[in-house]
């Protein structure tokens, strides 16, 4: 079980390859400050990569998801704890979201399911999911609001969109603006590359 750990936080990287070497000796390890400086052989290599999300950005979740493949496992850690990317997270199959590890056990618990070919969600997240299910409904968009989405993907602009559904150019932006603030975007390029991507 060789793995990778993806992070610009020195404390991120330090406190778990300490943990990772004490639990599995004779396992390669391999630290690397960002996604950029991970080759094809690395992906090759090393089975599991965890990578630390510093900052909630839709552009950097689907630089991350990039890196996943069939022959590996993939671990987000995001201390954060942002819903939106815990979704996209789960909509895209990946093999785990962590927010943090109480101590080396449940460390070597969570590596030891993940690479038994099982998924591993932080559970308090699940949990506060599921109980505010009907409080986080604002982040399901409406079908006018999926609409506007779509044709905003396809690099049509506000007038443009307006007119191909038949609304006012005020009705879009208010649309767009929900959009923005239900799946955390912050600019059209967000909604281009969430619609490539889906």
């Amino acid at each position: 079980m060789d793995m990778m750990i993806v992070s610009d936080s020195f404390i991120i990287k330090e406190s778990i390859s300490n943990v990772f070497k004490k639990v599995y000796k004779n396992k390669e390890l391999k630290i690397t400050n960002a996604i950029g400086d991970i080759s094809s052989s690395d992906l090759d290599l090393y089975k599991i990569l965890l990578v630390h999300l510093s900052e909630v950005s839709i552009e950097k979740v689907n630089e991350i998801l990039k890196l996943k493949r069939d022959d590996n496992k993939l671990l987000i850690l995001d201390q954060l704890k942002n819903k939106n990317i815990f979704k996209i997270c789960i909509e895209n199959n990946i093999d785990g979201y962590i927010t943090d590890f109480e101590d080396e056990y449940e460390f070597k618990y969570i590596m030891n399911k993940i690479n038994g070919g099982n998924k591993f969600y932080d559970s308090q997240l699940i949990q506060s999911t599921l109980s505010n299910k009907k409080k986080n409904m604002y982040l399901v968009l409406t079908e006018r609001e999926d609409e506007i989405m779509v044709e905003v993907g396809r690099g049509l602009s506000n007038r443009e969109i307006a007119h191909k559904l038949g609304v006012t150019e005020f009705t879009v932006k208010k649309h767009i603006s929900s959009i923005f603030n239900k799946l955390g975007f912050k600019s059209r390029k967000d909604i281009i590359i969430y619609i490539n991507n889906r």
